[in-house]
């Protein structure tokens, strides 16, 4: 599964209410995220700030500018403006927020729809998503009905229904002192919020569909009963409270506070799909219609950011998932990549029909939006170690990917040898492993290092090249007349390789030291054994050994050879020795 993102990812962890299991489906670095963020603010800064306008009213829209200028107090500005930003620096700081805030609605309003146990209603989660992208309109409005005291106003209650604030409105119900007339209407609307039906306190659906087509009925009979008395003022406030769509979209200022509250009250236990019908006429009322063009036809005209936003957002009402994905990877790839892996994980995307073509083979959407985003990972600076946690979620064809691109990954220092030898053994790349130890090993040979040559070459087993160098370093040794130096740099070596991989590979985890994987290095310990044994013993039956099995070794160079020959008559003239 795709790792968690920490700290910097809480906003999207709140937005989207997982717990447990699910939120290792939220990938990169807390960093990762800060740059992911800065480039959106680079990008899409424009766009961003003019269609926030459909999801947030102009007050707002106020709010969240001076909430921006409360953070850069606290940051250490003060307020005579001695240390304020210059006014671009401002500008920039604002659109950071309105992007961030934009991503975050898009992911809450995805979450909400969509990535819910299946047996939840998407109301409450609508209606929670609202309430965290409008916390500034909300808490204007529990203001306003914390002043109701002696005369109701039944705007505010009409607000408070459209917010779906029912927890708060009963409570101003209960505590209204006021009396006359509105005091009456007051305690027959507690009675009939006290009494609407929840999903999760009925038995099943069809025993709340039952408990709520009664509620309907005792609030179509209030009704009755205020006309029949000429009370009409609260009329609006219980068309809302039954999901009267006529009321919701007259009373509603935006295309969200609309969609939620025809989502919140019209039928509770609905599921996004069985709402597109709804979502579609909420659309439309507020001018924001699909205009039906394929996702080739707007690239072609070249439409604005803004445009594919709403894109999203009409897809998502409308369940289209290919189009909100592909929306969500044009404004940031780290969002289509997430919600392709979401959507597929909560079964949206299993029909076959819902498969793209790459190359040769067939691919899962889920395949293909994490791949696109992770091919972007890893052309981008210094990130291609993440994108290998992308890529490792895509099975054969992701390690496919992995394996032709590692070895594009320059490497200048055995500071990112190691790094890029770590990341071949997290995937299991041996071939590769061994192929960039091989190339590295003899750029090392090359510039005349062959002993680290030797350490990563062994590690390569690239046996036939370490014997030739080993035979190159024992026939310098004998032209030096001097082989203990070089032969007691090279033991250290033999003792550490080979290294273990981690990787499940009999061959490369047997630990076998250099004398006994290559034939060169062990004639070369057996010439100085013999040179040590000449030096302090003179002829006896070891160096005889030693002078045989040299004579006959494949790897005893020329130039060792002569030298041999010469100390072969000392034997020759022993008569121990024959």
């Amino acid at each position: 599964m795709l790792p968690l993102i920490t700290e910097g990812s809480a906003i999207f962890r709140q937005s989207l209410r997982l717990e447990g299991p699910s939120t290792s489906l939220f990938a990169t670095t807390a960093r990762h995220l800060e740059k992911n963020i800065q480039g959106l603010a680079d990008k899409y800064s424009k766009a961003i700030g003019r269609h926030l306008a459909f999801l947030l009213s102009e007050q707002e829209e106020m709010a969240m500018m001076e909430e921006s200028h409360e953070s850069t107090l606290e940051s250490g500005g003060s307020e005579d403006g001695s240390d304020y930003p210059e006014s671009k620096e401002l500008t920039d700081l604002n659109n950071q927020i309105f992007i961030a805030k934009g991503r975050r609605l898009l992911w809450g309003f995805a979450a909400a729809l969509y990535l819910i146990p299946p047996t939840e209603p998407v109301g409450p989660g609508l209606a929670q998503w609202q309430i965290s992208c409008s916390p500034g309109k909300v808490r204007r409005v529990l203001d306003q009905s914390a002043q109701i005291t002696s005369s109701i106003d039944w705007k505010v209650y009409e607000k408070m229904a459209l917010l779906c604030l029912l927890s708060e409105l009963t409570d101003s119900l209960q505590t209204y002192q006021g009396g006359g007339s509105d005091h009456n209407v007051a305690r027959a609307l507690l009675a009939l919020l006290q009494n609407r039906p929840s999903l999760e306190k009925s038995h099943s659906r069809s025993d709340f569909a039952d408990k709520w087509r009664m509620w309907l009925k005792s609030v179509v009979a209030e009704k009755e009963r205020l006309r029949s008395i000429d009370i009409t003022y609260p009329f609006r406030l219980l068309d809302i409270l039954s999901g009267d769509a006529r009321a919701i979209l007259e009373a509603s200022r935006t295309w969200s506070e609309a969609y939620v509250a025809l989502a919140y009250h019209s039928d509770p236990s609905a599921d996004a799909l069985s709402l597109r019908p709804l979502g579609r006429k909420c659309m439309q009322a507020f001018g924001l219609a699909d205009t039906a063009k394929t996702l080739e036809e707007a690239e072609e005209e070249e439409e604005e950011e803004s445009e594919t936003f709403l894109d999203c957002v009409r897809a998502l009402i409308e369940g289209r998932f290919i189009l909100a994905m592909e929306g969500c990877k044009v404004m940031d790839g780290w969002m289509g990549a997430h919600l392709a892996d979401l959507f597929a994980r909560r079964g949206y995307l299993e029909d076959p029909r819902l498969r793209r073509q790459q190359g040769q083979g067939e691919v899962t959407l889920r395949q293909y939006f994490i791949m696109d985003y992770a091919t972007e990972l890893w052309n981008a600076q210094d990130t291609w170690e993440v994108s290998g946690t992308y890529f490792g979620e895509c099975g054969a064809l992701g390690k496919a990917h992995l394996q032709e691109l590692i070895t594009t990954v320059p490497v200048r220092t055995e500071a990112q040898l190691v790094r890029i030898l770590d990341f071949c053994v997290k995937y299991n790349l041996r071939h590769q492993y061994r192929e960039i130890l091989r190339v590295w090993g003899m750029r090392l040979f090359r510039q005349g290092r062959p002993i680290p040559a030797i350490d990563r070459l062994a590690q390569a087993d690239c046996g036939d090249i370490v014997n030739e160098i080993i035979r190159d370093v024992f026939n310098r040794c004998v032209r030096q007349e001097n082989c203990s130096t070089e032969e007691e740099t090279l033991v250290p070596i033999s003792k550490r390789l080979p290294v273990n991989l981690q990787i499940q590979d009999e061959g490369m985890n047997k630990r076998k030291g250099l004398e006994k994987r290559f034939p060169a290095f062990r004639t070369l310990l057996n010439y100085q054994r013999f040179q040590k044994l000449m030096a302090t013993d003179g002829v006896n039956t070891e160096s005889a050994r030693l002078l045989s099995s040299l004579l006959t070794s494949p790897y005893t160079p020329s130039t060792a050879i002569r030298r041999l020959y010469a100390q072969l008559v000392a034997f020759l003239e022993k008569d121990h020795c024959k």
